[in-house]
């Protein structure tokens, strides 16, 4: 559920204009922080998130529809070690939702 005061996250604007095309969980085998790798894509134009320590993954039937994607600052709830929400904020679901640490545009280190 998307709570009122959470502001979009800086990291991309407006993520449900982009197409999913990529989604990634790597949890690397030295035991470093694991992380999900988001492919998004929109014209000619490719962004990769990466979202750092996800938790409560949910994957719903609809996905890779990513028509309703939101990306939510909730450093203001001051959560154990959490900072970011990606959510669906339509009810038709196909979205992925998760919490995570924070997130990093990697997309120029990627190409």
């Amino acid at each position: 559920m998307i709570h009122e005061r959470d502001p979009d996250h800086p990291v991309i604007e407006r993520p449900f204009q982009y197409e999913l095309v990529e989604f990634c969980y790597v949890r690397p085998l030295d035991g470093s922080e694991p992380y999900i790798d988001i492919g998004l894509l929109k014209g000619t134009l490719f962004r990769r998130l990466r979202f750092f320590s996800p938790q409560n993954i949910q994957i719903t039937e609809g996905f890779p529809d990513s028509s309703g994607l939101a990306i939510l600052d909730v450093t203001s709830r001051q959560l154990d070690g959490l900072g970011v929400r990606v959510v669906n904020f339509e009810a038709g679901g196909g979205c992925p939702e998760f919490w995570a640490r924070d997130v990093a545009d990697v997309s120029k280190a990627s190409a």
